[in-house]
């Protein structure tokens, strides 16, 4: 079975290793690892420095075909009838929330920045997945992350919202938020040949991704920080700082007049309520190994 990089790491006991092919697959998860292993204060697109860096990271990520994963279009055809979920998980740098120690260091790509050693799998999530025809990833939020997606093969549709905040306006249950308030994208039609989508917080953060083609699709994900799927006490303060736990949501039709002045937004841009959901039944995925190039 595939191991994590940590766990990877883990495995070798702290042993000297010698460092491998320098590959571009390598050399993004090792830029990724540099820029989401400083501290939370510094990753603010108000940092001019975080900024320059994010940006060189959705270069480096343009620029990444198929085969760096150590696929191509026949190993995905041979995945259309594996087992039945619609969409598989690839992972190449995986949360594992249980995991505390500090690992070894390996050996970064020549000329790299040498982050502080950390849990890369505490700093961030690198995966595929791979989504079968007619499939769908329901709408779903990366709270308080940073996140760039490429596709490396077929065609996605993908539907963004931004964040606003709990709708005030309308009290519901227990005057809890009767929903989200999130300003509606466009819809957008994203092969290979795309530039990668971004997201930060409150900005392209919830998305639903389809594949309306009869071709099966894949495309790569960098998140940071990862979601965060303990279940924690609610009185277990240590737990639930900076908790991060995957929201599914529906549309439940357009935000209105009150709703926008409640929330100041008066732009004249598309706002929507969104209503959270249990994860749809229709959503399974599968796991699959990942068996490209070493990222020591």
């Amino acid at each position: 079975m595939f191991r994590s990089l940590w766990r990877y790491l883990s495995s070798l006991g702290g042993m000297s290793t010698t460092p491998g092919p320098d590959t571009p697959l390598r050399r993004l998860v090792w830029e990724a690892y540099a820029l989401f292993s400083h501290p939370p204060s510094f990753q603010t697109l108000d940092n001019p420095a975080f900024r320059t860096a994010f940006q060189a990271l959705q270069s480096s990520l343009a620029q990444l075909q198929l085969g760096d994963l150590g696929l191509d279009e026949g190993r995905l055809e041979a995945w259309r009838d594996k087992g039945r979920a619609p969409v598989l998980y690839m992972s190449v740098v995986d949360a594992e929330a249980t995991e505390k120690a500090a690992p070894p260091q390996p050996h970064p790509p020549p000329n790299s920045p040498a982050p502080a050693a950390k849990d890369p799998a505490n700093v961030m999530t690198v995966a595929a997945f791979i989504v079968k025809p007619g499939a769908r990833l329901p709408l779903h939020n990366h709270p308080k992350m940073y996140g760039i997606l490429r596709v490396l093969h077929g065609q996605l549709t993908v539907q963004t919202y931004s964040s606003v905040g709990p709708l005030t306006s309308r009290p519901g249950a227990d005057n809890t938020p009767a929903g989200l308030l999130a300003r509606k994208g466009p819809m957008q039609v994203v092969t290979p040949a795309c530039a990668p989508l971004v997201l930060s917080r409150h900005n392209d953060d919830i998305h639903e991704i389809t594949n309306d083609t009869p071709t099966m699709a894949i495309f790569l994900d960098v998140l940071a920080p990862p979601y965060d799927f303990r279940k924690c006490d609610p009185d277990d303060d240590d737990c639930n700082k900076g908790h991060r736990e995957i929201s599914f949501y529906q549309e439940k039709g357009p935000a209105s007049p009150d709703d926008l002045t409640a929330a100041r937004q008066a732009d004249g841009r598309d706002y929507v309520i969104l209503e959270e959901i249990p994860c749809p039944d229709s959503f399974t995925t599968d796991h699959v190994d990942y068996s490209g190039p070493s990222l020591l």
